[in-house]
């Protein structure tokens, strides 16, 4: 490689990291299995508190969750233009560690879960992440190059309450916040010689507030939850030391925004027979106007963004005494857009973005995924409520095959001409302790 290549990709590594730096932090916590269609809405489970708060005071007892996996493999394609298709694959057998959900019964009205970590953990426990010969475009050059980074949460704090105010109506207030930093180095693929270094953290701060209402007892119950104030802050830095000014930074940036209803989930659980039907939607609104560094056109651009709406679908169906068949479908579309071309176009979906797909740390969309499983209960126990006994399993384990897929073109009109698909297979794993 050339020295001007060398630098040319030095200066696209570090777009790519400018891309990166104001994406929004996930919050560690349970989710709800893929087995149901990410439903969870209205749900009487610690997942179900995650995604609508107020679900926290209808949890019959303390659980404590985990959802994780057991098997998975993930293969990634793009194809440029010109260019062979490029191909990422990896997968097999996985730990079930998963962090665990809980909710705490104050009393039968009121749950509660939470936690708090200080700060510290670091992907360097797992070895960093590290990215081979990985293509990038940039300024209508097509390259190849490794990328090694390392991060770590500099503190996480969660709490739920859910309060039910009579046997029908409850509500819920989750208020959370995040903070993380990392640093990466970018290097011409096959060697050592640096291009770039990237350094930025960030952090996150919100108040959601969740309602349901059982329409009918244990027949009908609808739920809503929104993300009524989001807060997202970042820094972002990037040197090389192939510039003539190698201690100062090439791209630096600090930024800090208000995000007010970012999120709106609605959803209804009715009961039929032997049959749990589950159905959510799901609204997720972008900010309008944030920008990122093009690697086309080398220069801040506005990013082609717009808000979505999922689709999420469940249903359980108890056909032996202890177990239910869990069936699950999700449409999630995509929120970023194939930009348009030109220095005063938009940014789309491009090289940062496919970098952060195969260091696992983000999603391609528009998705579509299809599962099945079952859930089982062990550990049969009796209570004493009032004058009747009250029976349920202490233990309940679910499992099954969850198929995802995804696909995103960008055409002749868009910046940079692409096009990505992505399959993932999976054999969930999840289960439920009561107390």
């Amino acid at each position: 490689m050339s020295r001007r290549d060398a630098c040319r990709l030095a200066l696209s590594a570090a777009a790519i990291a400018w891309g990166s730096s104001a994406a929004a932090f996930d919050l560690p916590g349970p989710t709800t299995s893929d087995l149901i269609g990410g439903t969870g809405a209205v749900l009487s489970t610690p997942a179900g508190a995650a995604v609508n708060p107020a679900n926290a005071a209808y949890v019959d007892r303390t659980q404590i969750e985990m959802n994780s996996s057991v098997y998975g493999t993930d293969t990634l394609y793009a194809r440029y233009p010109g260019q062979k298709t490029y191909e990422k694959s990896d997968g097999g057998a996985r730990a079930p560690i998963g962090v665990p959900g809980f909710v705490y019964k104050l009393s039968p009205r009121v749950g509660i879960s939470g936690y708090v970590l200080p700060g510290g953990l670091s992907t360097d426990t797992i070895g960093g992440i590290n990215i081979q010969k990985i293509p990038i475009y940039v300024l209508n050059s097509f390259q190849y190059a490794d990328v090694q980074a390392t991060g770590q949460e500099d503190g996480v704090f969660k709490f739920n309450v859910g309060l039910r105010m009579s046997r029908q109506l409850g509500i819920g207030v989750d208020v959370s916040y995040a903070a993380a930093s990392g640093s990466g180095k970018v290097f011409a693929s096959g060697t050592q010689q640096l291009l770039a270094e990237i350094k930025g953290s960030g952090s996150t701060a919100g108040l959601k507030l969740g309602l349901r209402f059982d329409v009918v007892p244990g027949k009908f119950a609808v739920g809503a939850a929104a993300d009524v104030y989001q807060r997202l802050s970042y820094t972002a830095s990037i040197t090389s030391p192939l510039l003539p000014d190698k201690d100062i930074p090439l791209a630096s940036s600090s930024s800090s925004f208000n995000n007010p209803l970012a999120a709106f989930t609605a959803g209804a659980q009715a009961v039929v027979g032997k049959a749990r039907i589950l159905a959510d939607v799901e609204y997720n609104k972008v900010v309008v106007g944030a920008k990122e560094f093009s690697l086309v056109d080398f220069k801040q651009k506005t990013k082609d963004v717009h808000s979505t709406l999922s689709v999420k679908l469940g249903g359980m169906f108890n056909l032996i005494e202890n177990g239910n068949a869990l069936v699950g479908f999700q449409y999630l579309p995509a929120s970023v857009g194939q930009g348009t071309k030109g220095p005063d176009g938009l940014k789309g979906f491009d090289s940062q973005d496919l970098i952060m797909l195969g260091a696992g740390l983000g999603d391609l969309k528009p998705t579509k995924v299809y599962a099945g499983g079952g859930q089982f209960g062990f550990l049969p126990r009796g209570e004493k409520r009032g004058k009747e006994m009250s029976y349920y399993y202490a233990l309940s384990i679910s499992t099954g095959l969850a198929y995802s897929v995804s696909s995103l073109g960008v055409d002749e009109n868009g910046e940079q001409p692409a096009a990505y698909y992505e399959k993932q297979i999976t054999i969930p794993f999840g289960l439920i302790y009561r107390l």
